[in-house]
């Protein structure tokens, strides 16, 4: 419904502006980061990473003009001289080539109009509509382009692009070693402060704590709540993701159950009687298995099949009223959407890896939206990192959490149309799964 989308996104941009703010407390324990490191969790596979979002990227921006304020990396650290761009024919900002002509133009976004009336100068060039898919040029709607506009151009927007800048350049300068950046002996280290600077940087500017009392007043006490009861850690011998419960089940992404090794474009799944334990944010425990799950593998051909619901050994036994909502119906394009998981780089940061909702971060900015839609394939500009594919992408309906998809890698992977319009600006992509999934809740 308009008017609820209408309203989270209200409240989320309130809340960045007026109370809003992330902080981090480092703590010890008993570092468990290895499981970071393996397999396609840590982005290692091409086709299932994970995307940090810059949200000048939203507008196609490389700078942000009239800021007043200048964003650099920290001096502490060298990076590698960043090489001219080759010369390519002319792009327009969703990613398709074209020239430019005086004919046949589709203003994106309304972005002029509004720059006109704030005087920010955002400029957009007008783009050609690209065939034969519109999908990613349909005009954003006022409400929501009114708060992504302020939230690019707020010290908040600032401050995460350039945080994600410098995340992307350490990955860069560490190549097939980034993994690094989520050791936690090495952040921890005297000698690496400048690292763990950028790294806290990103944390920080980019996302929130779950105990925040901005959170829980803009989503409500019951439903953060329900978040740490339904939402938590999958660990399997091979990595570790996210998941959550539906209709006393677990849903998660199927590449987290399956090997990474794959042979003509088919990821086989784990073993049946491999271990799987699933660990809320609550601290619930539960030892899942592959119980009346469908267990065909995974095909690179078809990613829109990326879910799989795993069953809870000896069954799940509690009231109707602590369950998550579920309506995939709701995934429609501008839904406004709320992403928590585990960040592997605050985990790191604390070297503490217990599944809890104090180590459990959210994304309320108003670039976290359902931004294009096709298909069972959903795009948004969420923060994610390696670690939280099949979490629960979210929206509130009737004020209560409700599950609407299933977050899952990195959408330059997509080989469809509308993934080319848009992976560039909206970089990650999540499953819409049938809706009676949830019959049983």
């Amino acid at each position: 419904m308009l008017v609820g989308k209408m309203s989270l996104n209200l409240a989320r941009a309130i809340c960045l502006v007026a109370v809003c703010g992330a902080t981090w407390q480092v703590a010890s324990a008993a570092s468990d980061h290895e499981l970071f490191k393996k397999g396609w969790s840590n982005g290692d596979s091409p086709a299932y990473k994970a995307q940090e979002v810059d949200p000048s990227k939203f507008f196609d921006l490389q700078k942000t003009p009239n800021s007043g304020t200048e964003q650099e990396v920290d001096p502490g650290v060298v990076l590698p001289p960043k090489s001219p761009p080759p010369s390519t024919p002319e792009t327009n900002p969703f990613g398709n080539p074209g020239k430019k002509s005086q004919s046949n133009w589709h203003l994106t976004g309304q972005i002029k109009p509004i720059a006109s009336a704030i005087g920010h100068g955002f400029e957009s060039d007008a783009v050609r509509a690209p065939e034969p898919s519109r999908c990613g040029t349909e005009p954003i709607p006022f409400a929501l382009l009114r708060s992504v506009v302020f939230y690019v151009r707020s010290k908040d927007g600032l401050a995460c692009s350039a945080s994600v800048r410098n995340i992307q350049s350490l990955r860069e300068t560490f190549g097939a070693e980034s993994g690094t950046l989520r050791d936690p002996a090495y952040l921890a280290n005297d000698s690496h402060i400048a690292v763990r600077r950028m790294v806290e940087g990103y944390v920080n500017d980019c996302s929130k704590t779950l105990q925040e009392s901005a959170v829980a007043q803009l989503l409500g006490p019951d439903n953060t709540t329900l978040a740490a009861k339904n939402i938590g850690v999958l660990t399997t011998p091979w990595q570790r993701c996210m998941a959550s419960i539906v209709g006393g089940r677990v849903l998660t992404a199927r590449h987290c159950v399956a090997v990474p090794e794959e042979q003509d474009g088919v990821h086989a799944l784990i073993d049946r009687d491999s271990a799987l334990d699933f660990e809320t944010l609550s601290g619930d425990k539960y030892q899942l298995s592959f119980d009346g799950a469908d267990t065909s593998p995974l095909q690179e051909s078809a990613r829109d099949r990326d879910w799989i619901v795993l069953g809870i050994k000896g069954g799940l036994h509690r009231p109707p009223g602590e369950a998550l909502g579920y309506a995939p119906k709701l995934a429609d394009l501008w839904r406004p959407l709320v992403l928590v998981s585990m960040s592997p780089y605050a985990m790191a940061l604390r070297n503490d890896y217990r599944s809890s909702d104090q180590n459990a971060v959210i994304d309320i900015s108003p670039i976290c939206d359902i931004l294009a839609r096709d298909g069972g394939y959903i795009f948004h500009a969420c923060q994610t990192l390696a670690g939280m594919s099949g979490a629960p992408l979210m929206t509130i309906e009737d004020g209560r959490l409700t599950i609407v998809g299933v977050h899952t890698g990195d959408a330059s992977a997509v080989d469809t149309q509308c993934a080319h319009n848009v992976a560039h600006r909206f970089p990650n992509y999540g499953i819409v799964p049938p809706e009676n999934l949830g019959s049983e809740q």
